[in-house]
């Protein structure tokens, strides 16, 4: 990758999205304490996670953040959350590792819309099996 999300070499931005990051950090509480220092006040960051997904080494795949671990590296202390939340549920987990291998919304080929035609395509969360996860947040 073209930065190393656990030492910033950039200062002064207004937004960053850490997009499927975190999971591959070897210490993703560096990497939120960097996420705050190279944000200007107000500034907003967004990360996306995933839940129950197959391990995918890029090179590493160390961690599952889930919604309380989300509180512990952006503490409102430090941040307004704006939003945070999660997707998935116990029956679509199950269909997914059953009939897809274990790829989240189907092979990499399928569509969105592909996979909202699946068996098992419920919007929402049951609150235990989430397969994505999500927090956004404004620097104080």
């Amino acid at each position: 990758p073209t930065y190393n999300i656990e030492h910033l070499d950039v200062s002064g931005i207004d937004i960053l999205i850490a997009d499927q990051v975190l999971e591959h950090v070897e210490k993703p509480w560096i990497a939120a304490v960097e996420i705050h220092r190279v944000l200007n006040q107000g500034g907003i960051a967004v990360v996306a996670t995933p839940g129950l997904y197959p391990v995918h080494p890029s090179p590493l795949d160390c961690w599952r953040i889930m919604p309380d671990g989300y509180k512990v590296l952006f503490p409102e202390s430090q941040w307004e959350v704006l939003s945070t939340g999660m997707w998935g549920h116990q029956e679509r987990v199950g269909w997914e590792y059953l009939y897809n291998g274990g790829f989240p919304m189907g092979p990499p080929n399928t569509t969105v819309k592909m996979a909202e035609q699946q068996p098992y395509f419920v919007e929402g969360t049951d609150g235990r099996c989430p397969l994505q996860l999500w927090w956004v947040g404004k620097k104080r």
